[in-house]
């Protein structure tokens, strides 16, 4: 309270206040990113989150006017620290429960005195019992949150404060008591005259704040839990939801007592972390199991699916939206073992976006917690096992950890084959992954018949026209590039197959079509027909830049591809800035000893000598 006071009281002193949720480090490199559209900066539409938070962080250093930053509820240095910019033009406040900092001088938020939880007491009731004031104030410990909490009930009900005292002390008197003082327990006393009488009068009222108990506590989306009304339980909050003026009213009976903030147009709720705790804590052990599944079934409804499991940018906005409500929701879901299979469903979702971004530490993790309950709930042989290891596997590739990847790809093909018998399009998915991994490790004579195969099934299960079929082809035809010279002319009608079936199903700006385009163009170059390639590159440049962003590790791949065919065509000024520009995406997204990274590094060297020796 004390940041959003002085937010408010220097807002003129800044060009730009952002104010971002610290308390979940995994999300915090999200909304740090999504700054970027505030500050318009090139990379604001980019896919690798790690670069945006670079490109973000740099334009605070550089900016020439004052900013602020705050990060609310902080838990430590280490969760933050790379996202603090070094400025003398900018401001950082940090609002946390732990007081150990080096990076920021401290300032302890103490407990309001006596005389100002009386005089506010007095000034919010509208009552001057100075004497039943101050033993209130007493008895609530003087924690700001508790006397404005007693504040609210007080008001609504026209409550005198020796009154509410009284109903304190008969309900909850050892808590108020305690010492050395549990400042939950004080909110939970204070708390509980509020949660009977919701229950009792406002039910609707009393069920929402029992969802949000299990939502992170910052912009809760009322829009998810009025869609999703089909996965409330039956009762008072499910009936009023397709009200809209009746989910209004719930709202304000929160706010009345005090338990939420609503957003100015009261599309969004805030709840207080304290008051979720002691929320979840009198939800009884029957109920709060039952609410921990209903927020992550109502999380993972309102989370569109990604199509062929493929990037597609414009699935993004609601995920950046829900990706903090989805975590907060799995996290207590997962420590209840609640709606385990919607919870792993809901992990394996956002790691697979996690995963697009770039963000591959949260990836990961996502991954191995929906794999680790999808085997204790489904058992070790399930389809849902199988998606669960393949995701994984694809992760370890991408990271060129193939040897781990390997014995999750030869699992994950025998669960979905057994499972879902040998002719599922899950199973061809498994044998195109295999099969890649196989390509990337020199043994073509293993991928070639698991890509021959899988091409068998989705041509059958799909139909010709399929972008699963796109798919097929394209690696079956890398695969035919690779293995040798006289393959290539077998190659060339799949890739312009793949190509023709990806523009008609996806348009012609989608990032499969440039994979398509890619592909087709490095095969035209190593036939000698450069003036066939070129404008193939340069058409899948243009659509990667424009649909993952500048600095997307698919950008660099397109630049080093453009580059080579420069090179080759002996455009060496061209031909530098482009591997230039690769070898940066590379080194910030892959880092420096990714195969990717050293090669464009050995293709720029190679550009330099013979630059260099003419």
């Amino acid at each position: 309270e004390l940041a959003k006071a002085y937010c408010h009281k220097h807002r003129d002193d800044y060009a730009w206040v952002f104010w971002l949720a610290a308390e979940d480090p995994s999300t915090l490199g999200a909304e740090y990113a999504a700054l970027a559209h505030a500050l318009n900066l090139p990379e604001k539409n980019g896919q690798n989150q790690t670069v945006i938070v670079g490109a973000v962080r740099r334009a605070l250093e550089q900016a020439d006017h004052p900013w602020l930053l705050v990060f609310d509820n902080a838990e430590d240095e280490a969760g933050i620290k790379e996202f603090i910019p070094n400025s003398h033009h900018g401001h950082v406040v940090i609002t946390s429960r732990n007081p150990h900092w080096t990076v920021a001088t401290s300032l302890e938020v103490t407990l309001w005195t006596p005389d100002q939880s009386r005089d506010y007491l007095i000034k919010t009731t509208g009552q001057d019992d100075c004497e039943a004031a101050e033993a209130l104030a007493e008895a609530l410990g003087n924690l700001p949150l508790a006397v404005a909490q007693a504040a609210a009930y007080m008001a609504v009900h026209r409550k005198g404060m020796a009154d509410y005292l009284r109903l304190l002390e008969d309900g909850h008197g050892e808590d108020l008591r305690a010492e050395p003082r549990d400042f939950a327990k004080t909110v939970a006393a204070t708390f509980g005259p509020s949660f009977d009488d919701l229950t009792a009068t406002a039910p609707a009222a009393a069920e929402l704040l029992g969802l949000c108990a299990f939502l992170a506590p910052e912009d809760i989306p009322l829009d998810i839990i009025r869609d999703q009304a089909d996965q409330l339980p039956d009762g008072p909050l499910k009936e009023t939801v397709a009200n809209e003026a009746a989910l209004g009213r719930a709202m304000v009976d929160l706010e009345h007592y005090s338990l939420a903030e609503r957003s100015d147009d009261a599309a969004l709720l805030t709840l207080h972390r304290l008051v979720q705790a002691v929320t979840r804590d009198r939800l009884g052990e029957d109920k709060v199991k039952v609410w921990a599944g209903v927020a992550v079934r109502c999380i993972n409804g309102g989370l569109p699916r990604f199509p062929y499991a493929v990037v597609d940018t414009r699935l993004w906005p609601p995920y950046d939206r829900l990706t903090p409500h989805a975590l907060s929701a799995a996290d207590r879901a997962e420590d209840l073992g609640a709606a385990p299979e919607a919870t792993a469903k809901l992990l394996s979702q956002i790691g697979f976006y996690r995963h697009q971004r770039a963000d591959n530490r949260g990836a990961e993790s996502c991954y191995k917690r929906a794999l680790n309950i999808s085997e204790k709930t489904l058992g070790p042989d399930d389809s849902d096992v199988a998606t669960d290891l393949s995701n994984l596997a694809q992760l370890y590739q991408d990271t060129n950890r193939l040897d781990e990847a390997e014995p999750l790809m030869d699992r994950a093909l025998k669960i979905s084959e057994t499972s879902l018998g040998p002719d599922h399009p899950d199973v061809a998915t498994a044998l195109n992954n295999l099969a890649r991994l196989y390509l990337a490790t020199s043994r073509l004579d293993a991928a070639e018949p698991l890509m021959k195969r899988a091409l068998k099934i989705d041509l059958k299960a799909l139909g010709p026209d399929d972008p699963g079929v796109a798919i097929d082809l394209n690696n079956l035809a890398q695969l035919y590039k690779t293995k040798a010279t006289n393959l290539l002319a077998k190659a060339e009608p799949l890739m312009e197959r793949a190509l023709e079936i990806d523009e008609k199903a996806h348009g012609p700006n989608h990032p499969r079509v440039a994979t398509d385009l890619n592909n087709l163009a490095r095969l035209y170059k190593d036939t000698n027909r450069p003036d066939k390639a070129e404008p193939l590159f340069e058409r899948s440049l243009k659509i990667r830049e424009t649909s993952l962003g500048p600095d997307h590790p698919d950008v660099a791949s397109a630049l080093n591809n453009l580059a080579v065919l420069y090179q080759d065509t002996n455009r060496l000024a061209e031909a530098e800035p482009l591997f230039e520009r690769a070898l940066g995406i590379f080194r910030e997204s892959l880092g420096p000893d990714h195969p990717d990274t050293l090669t464009v590094a050995q293709n720029l060297d190679a550009l330099r000598a013979a630059r260099d020796g003419g």
